[in-house]
């Protein structure tokens, strides 16, 4: 693996930890989040169990602890999440950048989702 890419392992690692925790965290966001995109409080849970099930792979493969095929699944399946977030996003009428309480809009995780992309090509190649 490249340097850059595990550079930008390690970034969506923490982005992947960051985002996973957050959804157990009981913070405002964390709570109001689940009723604004109207999906259950345990699926919304179990993408942060993934999120975090992700970073732990692009940190594993970043430190060369794992095959760089487990880390490019990762990104790739953190992509797949993000893929849901903007639908669920979209689908709940939020624009493109945050616009209310409780609404993130859809922009962050269309970021996240080429980042993985872009991470999951570049741990490959």
């Amino acid at each position: 693996m490249s340097t850059f890419a595990m550079i930008l392992s390690f970034v969506l690692a923490a982005v992947g930890l960051l985002s996973g925790l957050n959804k157990f965290s009981g913070s405002k966001l964390a709570t109001e989040t689940p009723g604004h995109l109207d999906i259950p409080v345990g699926q919304y849970r179990l993408a942060g169990v993934l999120e975090l099930l992700a970073a732990v792979g692009l940190f594993l493969a970043g430190i060369g602890v794992v095959p760089e095929a487990l880390g490019a699944a990762a990104a790739f399946g953190f992509a797949l999440l993000m893929v849901f977030a903007i639908a669920f996003h979209v689908r709940a009428g939020d624009g493109l950048m945050p616009s209310e309480p409780g609404g993130a809009g859809w922009a962050p995780a269309a970021f996240v989702f080429l980042l993985a992309v872009f991470t999951g090509v570049l741990v490959l190649v």
